[in-house]
C-alpha cells in the first residue's frame, strides 16, 4: 500500500478494482496470509476505499479528513475465519484506486494532496479513469487544467 508506484504500476497492474466503498461492499482476498504471529494461516482479507466527510479545498475545524484512504480489515483465524479484527486505516489521499496484481493480490494507487506531481495524476487519469467515480474524476481533471495552466504562464514569462 503505497502511493509513490508510478514506476511500477504499469507492471504490476491486471485489473482495475471499483465500487469498493465499504466494508459491506469491500473486495475480499479469500487467500491471503496472515502472516507468522497467526501461524502462518491463511485467511480471508477485506479492502475497500473510504471517503471522508472533507471535500479537497475545503477544511473542517477539528481533524482533517480530505480525500479517501484505503481500509484493509483481516479475519481472525482463531475462530475459524468468522470474527473480522478491527479495520486498518490507511492515510488520507487526493484520489485512492484499488487494483489486482498480476500475483492476485489486491494492492492500491492513490496520490496524497501535499506530495503529488504531474506523474502521478496523468498515471492514474490513463490507467483508472473508466472506473473512476465523477467526484474523483472531477479531481484529476482539475489539477491536469490547473498543471497545464502552470506550465502556460511558465512559458509567457520566459
Amino acid at each position: 500500500m503505497n502511493s509513490s508506484k508510478s514506476y511500477n504500476i504499469r507492471e504490476e497492474l491486471k485489473t482495475p478494482l471499483h465500487g469498493h466503498v465499504s466494508q459491506e461492499t469491500a473486495y475480499i482476498d479469500e487467500f491471503y496470509d496472515l502472516g507468522m504471529r497467526a501461524g502462518f494461516a491463511i485467511g480471508p482479507k477485506r479492502y475497500w476505499i473510504e471517503r471522508g466527510d472533507c471535500l479537497p479545498g475545503t477544511r473542517k475545524a477539528g481533524r482533517d479528513k480530505v480525500g479517501e484512504r484505503l481500509v484493509t480489515q483481516t479475519s481472525i483465524p482463531k475462530k475459524n475465519n468468522s470474527v473480522w479484527n478491527g479495520p486498518k486505516r490507511y492515510i488520507y489521499n487526493w484520489v485512492e484506486c484499488l487494483y489486482l496484481k498480476h500475483d492476485g493480490h489486491v494492492d492500491s494507487y492513490g496520490f496524497h494532496r501535499k506530495t503529488f506531481n504531474i506523474v502521478q495524476v496523468k498515471t492514474m487519469k490513463e490507467l483508472f479513469f473508466s472506473v473512476l467515480d465523477e467526484h474523483q474524476k472531477h479531481i484529476i481533471e482539475g489539477l491536469l487544467d490547473m498543471y497545464g495552466r502552470k506550465a502556460l504562464l511558465n512559458a509567457i514569462k520566459r
